[in-house]
């Protein structure tokens, strides 16, 4: 098996914090997300934003990411099954990935455990990925998660 180097500082900006920084912070996220359900978006709106997290794996920046899940996608032996357990999936952003760029684009194999807060994003994680588990939720129902 190829031993695939991965450096999570050299992928993403980081800051240490204090335990009250981040509790400030998990909870403005928890706020953020809570209060997006309530937002009424027209029809374009709603469509630009899934097509916006859709590609964000596509981003220059996030490429370090995505080509390692890429890596251990591809170098798996054929029919050998393929987990991932993504926690704020979004609409599938890891999945719409591993379709375009995987070598065979077939990612029918994958295991797929997704949760997310918000609803729009569930509902068309759910849509364009039938096999995908979809748990409207946040990392708090993932640590209660069986």
């Amino acid at each position: 098996m190829p031993n695939i180097q991965y450096k999570l500082e050299e992928t993403y900006e980081h800051s240490l914090v204090t335990p009250e920084e981040a509790h400030r912070l998990y909870e403005h996220m928890k706020n953020f997300w809570g209060e997006r359900h309530k937002l009424e978006l027209t029809e374009e709106w709603k469509d630009n934003l899934l097509e916006t997290y859709q590609r964000t794996i596509f981003q220059e920046y996030r490429d370090p990411l995505g080509v390692y899940i890429l890596q251990i996608f591809n170098r798996r032996r054929e029919g050998e099954p393929f987990s991932l357990i993504e926690l704020g999936c979004a609409n599938g952003t890891t999945l719409h990935y591993l379709k375009e760029k995987a070598k065979t684009g077939d990612i029918s194999e994958v295991k797929f455990v997704g949760f997310e807060p918000y609803d729009l994003f569930c509902d068309d994680l759910r849509e364009n990925f039938e096999n995908a588990v979809v748990v409207h939720g946040d990392a708090e129902d993932f640590a209660k998660a069986d």
